[in-house]
């Protein structure tokens, strides 16, 4: 299973099914004809309409083709799944609304998001208790815990329903990836952070949280083909 891609490899992408879970204490393997996980299950992350730990691969989100999984995400309690009919589902836990699904109930089984029923999705991420969208209409949404300014909304208060990231509105976006902050690379070159800063995992040159994008402009004049974030620093 590949790795998120950038956005001049969407439609690639859109062949080769990807994984992003950098975050997480589970692992999901995608096979020919089955989908596996395994790892800490606690509040349902795994999908399978328990809370049991798994020590080995077992076979979980049943109710979905491999072949029709397009894009999945895992944050540390939370996982995403984005299929080729156009619907994003959320299961595990959801504490701070980070399922996008418009409550703070945990989901056992994978729930689908209604905001994006009629919205076509090219990237998904999630951070560690938040989660981030890109469409192709060119809009950022972020839905989760928000303690930190982690979805860039201009305020520090917790989303259960995706919200729009107004700054980047047709800003075409190629890198994203989360932590316990956020990270965008746009078309410009242009590389925005925000969220959680206290070791300075934002690379602004302060420790200062953000709840607004902020460009770090170390890069400005520096071509970024990747970025990856921890939950507490970020490699470019």
């Amino acid at each position: 299973v590949s790795t998120q891609s950038t956005g001049a490899q969407m439609h690639a992408q859109f062949k080769r099914r990807a994984l992003q879970s950098s975050l997480t204490n589970r692992t999901f393997i995608l096979t020919k004809n089955s989908t596996y996980g395994f790892g800490h299950n606690v509040y349902g992350q795994l999908g399978n309409n328990n809370t049991t730990d798994q020590h080995e691969p077992v076979e979980v989100l049943i109710s979905f083709r491999p072949k029709d999984i397009l894009l999945l995400a895992c944050g540390i309690c939370h996982t995403m799944i984005y299929t080729c009919e156009g619907i994003l589902y959320g299961t595990g836990y959801n504490g701070g609304g980070q399922l996008g699904i418009g409550d703070t109930t945990n989901q056992l089984l994978p729930k689908p998001v209604t905001f994006f029923s009629s919205k076509k999705i090219l990237w998904l991420t999630c951070g560690y208790t938040h989660t981030m969208v890109y469409t192709n209409e060119k809009k950022l949404y972020g839905f989760g815990y928000n303690c930190h300014g982690q979805l860039g909304v201009g305020h520090n208060n917790n989303c259960t329903s995706p919200v729009e990231v107004t700054f980047f509105t047709n800003k075409e976006v190629l890198l994203l990836d989360c932590g316990d902050h956020t990270l965008a690379l746009t078309n410009e070159n242009k590389l925005y952070a925000f969220g959680n800063n206290e070791f300075g995992q934002l690379g602004i040159g302060s420790k200062d949280n953000q709840n607004l994008p902020h460009e770090v402009t170390f890069f400005s004049n520096k071509k970024i083909s990747l970025i990856k974030c921890g939950y507490s620093h970020t490699l470019v």
